[in-house]
């Protein structure tokens, strides 16, 4: 079940540099709602 939405999206490599000084979301529920 789902729908496909990679077409919507450019994808590009980031590196985690790229990512300081800016927030960062994980979203980790499915994993974590087994436990």
């Amino acid at each position: 079940m789902g729908v496909e939405l990679g077409d919507l999206a450019v994808k590009h490599r980031a590196e985690i540099s790229d990512f300081s000084g800016k927030p960062i979301a994980i979203d980790a529920m499915n994993m974590l709602y087994q436990f």
